[in-house]
């Protein structure tokens, strides 16, 4: 299956056109992507039939590769690449929100959606003789990584620290706490632009932290 994945990667024309470092972070990916079903695997009454099960064989795999990559001396820039594509490439999901895709890219970094979507469509075609058709999922996914411009990078923070310094915060830790609040904030979808953020930072943190404002 690993081969086939293998062949199946370096025929899609994502992988073709991409950069050298992309190119060699995913066919990384895919060399590594089942290397903890080495650790998992065992047999499973699924319908009333045997079947050969992995599960949690993707984060079973992390270490794993990790290993491997040091062992060979693959770059830091790779194995950071590689690693979150391993762990989330079973990232199917039964209904694509847009918080469960917002919150994949994130994970993903300092990967992207678009990487991970062609390991995971090089994963289903790596059956044959299986036709390669593209999973209805992966296909979901790639649609919504488009609608929240998402595919090559996760969201940018919406709230930066120069908003809360004009609203009357102080610089320092409190600050930090009040921007991962407010990124988590905006993963989870409680707004989508700065009047919102703004709205959601009166309701969460009201004076005396808000001392003034600008005009």
């Amino acid at each position: 299956h690993t081969c086939h994945c293998c062949d199946a990667l370096a025929g899609l024309s994502d992988w073709q056109s991409a950069d050298s470092e992309s190119k060699i972070a995913w066919m990384f990916a895919v060399l590594t992507h089942d290397f903890g079903k080495a650790a998992t695997t065992q047999h499973a009454i699924k319908d009333g039939k045997t079947r050969v099960v992995s599960p949690g064989h993707e984060d079973a795999g992390s270490p794993l590769a990790e290993s491997f990559l040091a062992r060979i001396d693959a770059p830091r820039a790779i194995r950071e690449r590689v690693i979150p594509l391993v762990v989330n490439h079973m990232a199917h999901f039964q209904n694509v929100t847009d918080r469960a895709i917002r919150r994949l890219a994130k994970r993903l970094e300092p990967e992207n959606l678009h990487g991970l979507l062609t390991v995971m469509t090089a994963d289903s075609f790596g059956r044959p003789p299986r036709p390669r058709i593209v999973p209805a999922t992966i296909q979901e996914i790639a649609r919504k990584a488009e609608e929240l411009a998402v595919k090559s990078r996760a969201p940018e923070a919406i709230l930066l620290g120069r908003h809360l310094l004009d609203r009357g915060f102080m610089p320092g830790r409190e600050l930090g706490k009040i921007l991962h609040e407010a990124y988590e904030a905006q993963l989870e979808g409680h707004f989508s632009n700065l009047d919102g953020a703004i709205e959601w930072l009166q309701r969460q943190h009201q004076a005396p932290r808000i001392t003034r404002l600008n005009p």
